[in-house]
């Protein structure tokens, strides 16, 4: 079902006159059901990367707001693909694209969501206030400015956005945002990341205390956690994962007391690397729930184009970019500036773990220029966002 359902989403994306189909009918079709519905002033409607998941800055709003007294006759709701997997932590779900879904989002005062609800549609009523917590700072293009990059059609690109309220983490990302996803700028909140506040608040007692729980107690640990790349799929249309890297030269040059979690993003299907992934060295931790954690746990951070470098600048640690296919992924995807010109960066492997082994003495300074550029608040997300939906509710304080 999910191999199905991923297809089409892939031809949906790309297919110009389908889409436009798609888009047109069923757009209208919600539209005109919604006429007949009500709105519920006190449901509110989550989901995190389309129904997949329970986690990142939903996740944190909603935890927040289940133990606000100012919410407490409020009915929150999660969308997922497969609820059954979270009624343990949640009393309230739906399933993402059956009737009781659409209906839920058709009738609910409030949406909460980091990438969308409306699965390329577009049929948010006049009475829904729509927070769109995104999910993460954009380095790559987004919205209509990869639209526009990419030279492809979409309706929904062309649509308003419907967006009333997105959180940024500084306002150079606030503008982006606005110019992104066509919104004004009072749209767009700089109070960081609610997901965040978690990591702004983490000691060197926390970070301790989870390598002692991943077994890492005395190790130097790597999270080498890098993107997806739209262009590089198999024949199901599922994204593939090819790094150039030879862990076993890692392991050879970096030494025992060294050891990398490797952290595949959740829309890479397939990971074509050497051996050595999941052994003692290598640990895969692609599908672990808190990546708050992971990070919190390394000691340095390996990346490439992923917006993870932003979130880790503000523990104030090692970073390096390895960004192999540099040239290719600016043209493929686009991006907004230079990061090499702000953190440590290299294309060549070898370089990349001398970089590692050193600890390149200047990296600190250059990480710490890179946090107060694009991640100017931080640490109180989470309370500052949740006013914001409590004021617009009209929740009594």
């Amino acid at each position: 079902m999910d191999k199905w359902r991923y297809r089409l989403t892939r031809v949906l994306k790309y297919h110009r006159l389908l889409y436009r189909v798609y888009f047109g009918l069923g757009s209208m079709v919600l539209r005109l059901v919604g006429r007949f519905l009500r709105i519920d002033q006190y449901l509110v409607l989550f989901n995190s990367y389309g129904g997949k998941e329970y986690n990142d800055n939903p996740r944190a709003v909603y935890e927040y707001m289940s133990s606000d007294s100012r919410f407490s006759h409020y009915h929150l709701v999660w969308a997922f693909h497969e609820p059954s997997r979270f009624t343990s932590q949640i009393p309230f779900t739906v399933k993402v694209g059956t009737i009781a879904f659409f209906i839920a989002a058709l009738k609910a005062r409030c949406w909460i969501t980091n990438t969308s609800l409306e699965y390329g549609l577009s049929f948010k009523q006049k009475g829904t206030f729509y927070v769109n917590t995104g999910h993460g700072t954009p380095l790559k293009k987004t919205g209509r400015d990869l639209q526009t990059h990419l030279g492809t059609f979409q309706a929904k690109a062309d649509a308003p956005s419907g967006i009333d309220l997105m959180p940024a983490q500084s306002q150079f990302e606030a503008d982006i945002l606005a110019q992104a996803f066509g919104l004004y700028h009072q749209n767009v909140q700089v109070c960081g990341f609610p997901r965040n506040d978690e990591i702004a608040h983490c000691t060197p007692a926390v970070s301790r205390q989870l390598k002692d729980q991943f077994g890492l107690s005395g190790k130097r640990t790597i999270l080498y956690a890098p993107t997806f790349r739209e262009y590089e799929f198999d024949d199901d249309f599922r994204c593939v994962l090819k790094p150039p890297i030879d862990f076993s030269k890692w392991q050879k040059e970096l030494g025992r007391d060294t050891v990398v979690l490797f952290r595949a993003h959740h829309e890479i299907a397939k990971v074509v690397l050497p051996t050595l992934l999941q052994s003692d060295f290598v640990l895969d931790v692609s599908v672990y729930p808190n990546v708050n954690e992971l990070m919190m746990a390394a000691d340095v951070l390996v990346t490439d184009y992923s917006s993870i470098m932003f979130d880790f600048s503000i523990l104030r640690r090692e970073m390096f970019l390895f960004q192999y296919d540099y040239e290719k992924y600016v043209a493929s995807r686009g991006v907004y500036f230079d990061v090499r010109l702000e953190l440590p960066s290299t294309q060549n492997e070898d370089e990349l773990i001398r970089m590692i082994a050193s600890g390149n003495s200047s990296s600190s300074e250059r990480i710490e220029a890179f946090r107060r550029r694009h991640v100017e608040v931080f640490g109180n997300a989470t309370i500052s966002l949740v006013d914001a939906i409590a004021m617009e509710l009209g929740v009594p304080s």
